[in-house]
């Protein structure tokens, strides 16, 4: 059997297998068959039988969506793990775990992120002036998690679980099965967008998406992905803990945009530099 443990070199139906499986069966479809069971249970135990109106409530709780998260989270990593294990090949390199990228991808690669938040702040406050019904409340809905509940229980479930699950299945597996340069950065960055659901959240994380789907490119790496998603999704939940909302004041994103879209630029040029010696050829 083949060395070479680059997705790329996986056939398509072993691919399309591995999607359906695991991301879309264990990950979307597992999490709200899950969820549905977790909601319909705590409604029964509530005491106020089947009732509509208590399922919906129970349906929008943080055991819920916690639920949902770590279940999204197992199919997202399951998937292309359990191909790794099954074509018995090293799952570090198939999902870009290796080779580690040099430390200081880790310390840049989440300052951009967090310099893009502006930017895709605005971008859903423009959703929500022009296209105000194309929501279905999901960002007010975990403005309202987050402040309801002790940070240090939010983060594994809002931090961790989305920044492994997420970044492992779209720049570990799919990004590097497409293959390094311009498509396979938009497709990563655009299906991590579309996964997000919400037409006003989709809009906001495409920004996000697309500079992930960018640094994992010169990285060859998931490393810095992983931790810069993880800190975005941090700091997002201390500034809900914080300020009570997650959005920017708008008075105060014209100079935060231009601000943050500065400190993004600075960093990609930065990144660039670290990465000249990553060669096309150099993915294991």
């Amino acid at each position: 059997m083949s060395t070479d443990v680059r997705p790329s070199r996986y056939p398509f139906w072993q691919v399309l297998i591995t999607l359906l499986v695991g991301p879309i069966g264990i990950g979307v479809i597992g999490s709200v068959v899950v969820s549905i069971v977790v909601a319909l249970a705590m409604t029964l135990t509530s005491g106020h039988g089947l009732d509509p109106a208590a399922i919906e409530r129970a349906s929008k709780s943080f055991p819920v969506i916690a639920t949902s998260l770590v279940m999204t989270a197992i199919g997202f990593i399951a998937g292309p793990v359990g191909l790794a294990l099954l074509t018995k090949r090293p799952v570090a390199e198939t999902i870009g775990l290796r080779p580690r990228p040099h430390p200081g991808l880790l310390v840049l690669a989440p300052i951009g992120t967090l310099a893009l938040g502006p930017t895709s702040d605005r971008i859903v406050q423009l959703a929500e002036r022009f296209i105000p019904t194309w929501t279905f409340g999901a960002l007010a809905q975990i403005d309202e998690i987050a402040a309801r509940y002790p940070t240090l229980l939010l983060l594994p479930f809002l931090a961790l679980c989305p920044g492994f699950g997420e970044e492992i299945v779209f720049r570990g597996f799919i990004q590097r099965w497409i293959g390094r340069g311009a498509l396979a950065v938009v497709v990563s960055g655009l299906a991590f967008a579309m996964i997000h659901v919400d037409p006003h959240h989709v809009l906001g994380v495409v920004p996000l998406g697309l500079y992930l789907a960018w640094v994992a490119d010169r990285a060859d790496s998931t490393w810095p992905t992983i931790v810069a998603h993880v800190t975005n999704n941090a700091v997002a939940v201390i500034a809900v803990k914080s300020v009570g909302a997650s959005a920017t004041p708008e008075h105060a994103t014209d100079v935060m945009l231009a601000s943050g879209l500065g400190v993004c630029v600075a960093t990609m040029f930065a990144i660039t530099a670290l990465t000249r010696g990553v060669s096309a050829e150099s993915r294991p």
